[in-house]
């Protein structure tokens, strides 16, 4: 039963990542965690590509800024969905609360993460540097990872 839920999960988070508008109101907590599913994922993929580019000895580093300001939108929404749970979480038990709370430890995490990035390549990052670059975009996907996960486990 649970590697059903699991799979209908990961399939339903899917289809609203190629669909969802993140921006229209989440009427419930369910429907907020479904579109924070949507965004931690999509934060992931696209922090993920960005450090499988930088493996490349000659990684072009140009299409970096292009993939922070993707992953940065991702954290605005995934703040913003943030947000929408904690104001519904007065109907929450003790292990969605503690969820809830470590998922927004994982945000602000990921959130340094990307603002590292920012600034790595804002002061003109050269090729050399194109390994840190990529372990602070591993470190985003990381956490938004995690933060997927952490959503699961509140069982909305």
């Amino acid at each position: 039963m649970r590697i059903a839920t699991s799979v209908f999960t990961v399939a339903f988070g899917t289809a609203l990542l190629f669909g969802a508008d993140v921006n229209a109101g989440a009427s419930t907590p369910k429907d907020a965690a479904v579109k924070l599913l949507a965004e931690s994922r999509s934060a992931r993929q696209t922090a993920s590509t960005l450090a499988n580019q930088l493996k490349d000895k000659n990684a072009d580093l140009s299409k970096v800024g292009d993939h922070i300001a993707a992953v940065e939108q991702n954290a605005a929404h995934i703040q913003q969905l943030l947000e929408t749970l904690e104001s519904n979480s007065g109907s929450f038990n003790a292990k969605q609360k503690e969820a809830l709370d470590t998922s927004k430890k994982l945000a602000e995490l990921m959130n340094v993460f990307l603002n590292n990035k920012k600034q790595m390549t804002q002061d003109g990052a050269s090729s050399e540097e194109r390994e840190a670059i990529r372990q602070q975009a591993l470190g985003a996907a990381k956490r938004a990872e995690l933060l997927e996960k952490n959503v699961m486990r509140m069982g909305l």
